[in-house]
């Protein structure tokens, strides 16, 4: 049934949450990116276009410096008559002609403006022919009338200056008008970019938190006995989809671990019926069977350890919710496994070091934890869970009276005998507690009665404690075995 129902999720399409988050993001980032560098362009280019308006203006602006030049030079020469001045004017006139010719090529399609450069460049043809035609001499009344005409194009060239400020001013506006709705888009593409993918992460983080919710109820369930509790569904998110196939396998792997449990204590329960007239020793190794299912698992300690599952979950920390469920999976499974067979050491204490991990999941840093072993004996067999109740034992009169406890297992050859030794520092007892103690918990006869059975001996488990010093419990395991 368990490997149906894995085989029906293995098949089934999950999508990752993380790379679906992770595609939102650099989805958001990309667009967002690619809008900014083109709002970046459209502001290089409108500082481009302004530039390019000053530099289309300046041919125009010179056209009349040049003009008030050719006045000015030409009035000077009219005084004087120096020829180093008609020289001067006679290059400014040739820098005028230029000037005019680079304005008309770049002013093709501006009518009013051509028609000034046309009249401009008409009277600076006319002045030329007039004032420097080899073979004619001008005498001083054509340089007066020249004058006076500069005086009218110096106003033709005013008009041109204008005009060409408004041309240009226009394409201007309109070229900033097209910039301003280039941005304008930009930015709604930028917001709704930012919106879509809030909306599509808002999704996601509601999803998941309702499937959190749906694993703490299931996993609260659970912690209350209440093993009918429905499977928790499929998750559309393949990480949301492990969680709570892990624990829906773990609520029927504990389902099965007690249904085994039942019908191993119906089965002892008929034996010990039939052979409830043998001798004492075969009625007392049935009830010890009895005894020893009873109180391998403590079921406080299952209920606890769910509990504390079902609040990781809540707490979005998936790895170790995982590792939990492992650790404590592992647990029934040892358990059901070797209920009458020995086994290494090293199987032993790997079983140890999961219920402290778990009991470290509950209390914290109120529980440390030493371990010293070597490792040529960790092949050595012992008999399965005799370490585990005393630990147990050591958790519960420790944390009733102090706030954290250290607990050390030492195991060691020592002659014929592989000697375990469990110390704790926990308040201790006398020696009248101490009886009281070994009577109430039923881990600890288990333990004992199970060395009686096993080595036939009443001295490999020893006990000693002082009130305020702690306790210190020592199992000797007979090597030959």
């Amino acid at each position: 049934m368990q490997g149906l129902y894995k085989l029906i999720r293995i098949k089934r399409f999950h999508r990752s949450m993380i790379s679906q988050i992770f595609s939102v993001f650099l989805m958001l980032v990309v667009i967002n990116a690619v809008c900014f560098l083109v709002l970046y362009l459209t502001d290089s280019r409108q500082v481009l276009l302004g530039e390019n308006l000053v530099k289309k203006n300046e041919p125009v602006s010179r056209i009349y410096i040049t003009l008030d030049t050719m006045d000015t030079l030409l009035g000077t020469y009219i005084r004087t008559a120096n020829r180093n001045i008609l020289i001067r004017y006679m290059s400014a006139c040739t820098e005028l002609g230029n000037l005019l010719e680079e304005v008309h090529t770049s002013s093709a399609n501006r009518q009013q403006i051509l028609n000034s450069i046309r009249r401009l460049t008409s009277f600076n043809d006319y002045q030329k022919k007039l004032l420097f035609t080899e073979n004619i001499s001008s005498d001083y009344l054509d340089y007066v009338f020249i004058k006076h005409c500069i005086e009218s194009q110096k106003t033709e060239a005013q008009s041109l200056v204008f005009e060409n400020l408004r041309e240009t001013a226009i394409d201007y506006k309109i070229s900033l008008q097209h910039m301003e709705k280039t941005k304008t888009l930009l930015w709604l593409i930028i917001i709704s970019t930012v919106a879509v993918s809030s909306f599509f992460l808002g999704n996601i983080l509601k999803y998941i938190k309702k499937t959190l919710s749906s694993v703490e109820k299931n996993t609260e369930q659970l912690s209350r006995k209440n093993w009918d509790v429905a499977d928790i569904g499929t998750c559309q998110y393949r990480e949301l989809d492990q969680l709570s196939a892990a624990i829906n396998s773990l609520k029927h792997e504990i389902i099965r671990y007690m249904n085994a449990i039942k019908d191993q204590m119906k089965l002892e329960l008929r034996l010990h019926e039939e052979k409830l007239e043998n001798e004492r020793k075969d009625k007392l190794i049935a009830e010890e069977r009895i005894q020893i299912l009873k109180s391998q698992i403590n079921p406080h300690f299952l209920f606890n350890t769910l509990n504390i599952i079902g609040k990781t979950a809540v707490l979005d920390n998936p790895e170790k919710t995982m590792e939990m469920i492992e650790a404590i999976s592992k647990i029934l499974r040892y358990s059901i496994q070797n209920n009458y067979a020995n086994v290494a050491l090293g199987e032993e204490l790997k079983i140890v070091q999961l219920y402290i991990y778990l009991q470290q999941a509950r209390f914290g840093s109120k529980i440390n934890f030493r371990l010293n072993v070597s490792n040529d004996i960790l092949p050595m067999l012992i008999p399965p869970m005799i370490i585990q109740p005393i630990i147990e034992n050591s958790i519960k009169f420790s944390l009733n009276t102090k706030k954290s406890v250290f607990i050390s297992i030492d195991i060691y050859k020592k002659k014929d005998f592989l000697n375990l030794r469990i110390r704790d520092d926990g308040p201790g007892f006398q020696n009248a507690d101490m009886s009281a103690v070994s009577s109430s918990s039923i881990g600890l006869k288990n333990v004992i009665s199970r060395l009686e059975l096993e080595y036939k001996r009443n001295d490999l488990f020893d006990i000693k404690s002082k009130s305020g010093k702690g306790t210190t419990v020592t199992i000797r395991i007979p090597s030959c075995r």
